[in-house]
């Protein structure tokens, strides 16, 4: 029997930045050069033009050689994030500040890089070593605590920075230009101390977090100042620090402290973290005491899981997506205007009142486990 000939199939080419910048120059009728150009946004190229090229690229798939773009421009499409610990991608809030911090500069183009230190380099040695290793376009700082050397580390960037937090007192000031994006943790705390004298409490526990950390430093200020400007004592043997990295255990530990402390014990808890308020919920189960009517108990963060714990969780609330796409709109913003003034933004944290707090029982003195 004859060879039937072999039917012809069409199989599409590996993909070949090269060519197919070739290929979007010979359907626009221009040079490879005006294709260079047009997409890596140059000047002397018409916006027609421009618009033409780009549709080409996306009609065809064209990716263009990051690698490459990288060589000649002498910089990189990437923004990183540098994290004092693996902690910093843990949990609904961090992971919901990286999403929406990654919505917003993939949207413009850029990719986004994580860096963590060695156990034997600070952020001195993590900023050293990006320098060394990678050109970024700019960079995000996100440590819980910062010294004046932190500071002056970064200097040696040509990068713009954007700092996520708020800046410790001693170091304002310092001749550092970044811009920053902080929650009120004050106001946040103070709105859940007012919440609870509202409801008649006066008896307030306080379980903070990690000392040292900017966050549990301002936490604390805000209920101490509303506990002063509501006249209500706060009693020492009741304010207590916490580990944010062990939120759960740390506060069902501490929380048993407090409520052994003396009797009458407190009649609310404000928590620094919602794992925190989580650990002192089960803490008062322990003891047998009911939730909300003798111990009322308010945390922060306003993960979503906390509207589903028994009781649900009046807590402040923080936006953790909201707060990525501050940071990704605010490094943009460094990118485009590197000579403007440093813009520092407040987010609001509101309170989210739930179940677990109600007014106290005449009765409420505590229980012995």
């Amino acid at each position: 029997m004859p060879r039937q000939p072999r039917k012809k199939v069409d199989v599409a080419p590996a993909p070949d930045s090269r060519g197919s910048a070739r290929a979007i120059a010979e359907r626009a009728g221009v040079s490879l050069m005006t294709v260079s150009r047009a997409l890596n946004g140059a000047e002397g190229v018409s916006e027609a033009t421009k618009k033409r090229i780009r549709e080409i690229a996306e009609e065809i798939g064209y990716q263009p050689n990051s690698a490459a773009q990288t060589l000649r421009r002498g910089t990189s499409d990437v923004i990183a994030m540098l994290l004092d610990s693996s902690m910093g991608v843990r949990g609904e809030y961090h992971s919901d500040t990286l999403a929406g911090f990654e919505q917003v500069i993939s949207a413009e183009g850029y990719n986004l890089l994580l860096m963590v230190p060695r156990t034997d380099e600070g952020i001195r040695g993590l900023v050293n070593r990006l320098v060394l290793s990678t050109k970024c376009q700019a960079v995000v700082l996100r440590f819980d605590s910062l010294s004046e050397e932190d500071l002056e580390s970064l200097r040696t960037l040509t990068a713009p920075v954007v700092i996520a937090s708020g800046m410790p007192a001693h170091l304002r000031g310092k001749d550092v230009r970044y811009s920053s994006a902080f929650f009120d943790n004050r106001q946040g705390v103070a709105r859940a101390v007012r919440h609870l004298v509202a409801l008649g409490h006066t008896r307030i526990a306080y379980l903070g977090g990690t000392p040292g950390w900017l966050d549990a430093e301002e936490r604390e200020e805000g209920f101490r100042d509303e506990m002063r400007r509501n006249k209500l004592t706060v009693n020492e043997s009741w304010v207590r620090a916490c580990d944010f990295a062990r939120g759960f255990e740390s506060g069902s530990e501490v929380m048993d402290g407090v409520l052994a402390a003396e009797l009458p014990g407190p009649t609310a808890v404000v928590c620094a973290a919602d794992q925190i308020a989580a650990g002192a919920l089960a803490c008062a189960r322990r003891w047998e005491m009911a939730v909300p009517s003798q111990l009322s108990i308010v945390g922060f963060d306003g993960d979503a899981w906390g509207a589903f714990s028994s009781p649900p969780l009046t807590t402040v609330r923080q936006d953790g997506l909201l707060y990525g796409q501050t940071l990704g709109r605010l490094i943009l913003e460094e990118i485009a205007n590197p000579d403007a003034p440093g813009r520092h933004v407040m987010l609001d944290t509101p309170l989210i009142v739930r179940q677990s707090t109600a007014p106290p029982r005449s009765d409420a003195k505590g229980r012995a486990k």
